[in-house]
C-alpha cells in the first residue's frame, strides 16, 4: 500500500492534477457502504440466495469511517516523505499538513510547502510569526467579538487596520491564482505596521 499511495501522489504532482484526494478516497469508500452480501434463504423458494445491503461494513476490524481516517493519515505520511525527498523544511511541511482540513490538493499543498521552505529564514516573516503568537496569547480565553473601528484611539491602530484590509484583498487574489509565495511576500510586508502597533499601542 505504501508504494501504491506514494505512486498515486507522485503522478498527481507530476501531472499537476487538481484533485482533492480526500474527496477521491470518500468516493471510493462509498462503494463499500452498500455491499451486496449473498444470504441463504428458506426452503420452498425458487432462488438459492438473496442480496441485502449493509449500511456500514467492517474493514480490517474497524468501521469504514475509521479505515478512511487511517487512509488519510497514511497519504499524509507519504506526502511528508515526498517533501523530505525534495529537501523541504520539516517545519514547513508540518505547517501545511496541519491545515489540510476537509480537502487535500497535493499540488497546492506542495506549492505552499515550497513557498514556506523558501521563506522560512526571512527575518520579517519570522518577526511576524512572533507577533502573531503574541496576539494569540493575548486573546487566549477571550470571547470572539466584532471589530469596532470607531473605538480606535491611536493612529497606529487605524494604520494597522487599513493595512490588514489591503493585505486581505491581495492574499485572496494570490490564493485564487494559486501563488502561495506571492501571498507570503505580501504578508511579510505588513511587518512595519505591526511593529508600530506593538511599540505605540501595546
Amino acid at each position: 500500500l505504501r508504494r501504491q499511495a506514494q505512486t498515486a501522489l507522485m503522478i498527481i504532482l507530476d501531472k499537476k492534477f487538481k484533485l482533492d484526494v480526500w474527496n477521491a478516497l470518500a468516493a471510493a469508500a462509498d462503494v463499500y457502504r452498500a455491499v451486496p452480501v449473498a444470504q441463504p434463504v428458506g426452503a420452498g423458494t425458487d432462488i438459492s440466495v438473496t442480496t441485502r445491503f449493509l449500511p456500514a461494513v467492517e474493514y480490517g476490524g474497524a468501521k469504514l469511517s475509521e479505515a478512511l481516517k487511517g487512509l488519510k493519515d497514511f497519504f499524509l505520511d507519504r506526502f511528508r516523505h515526498l517533501c523530505a525527498l525534495a529537501g523541504h523544511a520539516p517545519g514547513a511541511v508540518e505547517a501545511v499538513v496541519a491545515v489540510s482540513g476537509k480537502k487535500f490538493y497535493p499540488v497546492d499543498a506542495m506549492a505552499r510547502v515550497k513557498a514556506l521552505s523558501d521563506m522560512k529564514d526571512r527575518e520579517d516573516l519570522l518577526a511576524l510569526a512572533v507577533a502573531f503568537k503574541r496576539v494569540r496569547n493575548i486573546l487566549k480565553g477571550q470571547p470572539r467579538a466584532a471589530l469596532d473601528a470607531s473605538l480606535f484611539c491611536e493612529d497606529e491602530e487605524e494604520a494597522l487596520h487599513e493595512a490588514c484590509g489591503r493585505l486581505r484583498k491581495r492574499v485572496e487574489v494570490f490564493s485564487n491564482e494559486e501563488k502561495p509565495l506571492e501571498a507570503l511576500n505580501a504578508i511579510a510586508k505588513i511587518r512595519p505596521a505591526v511593529d508600530r502597533f506593538f511599540d505605540k499601542v501595546l
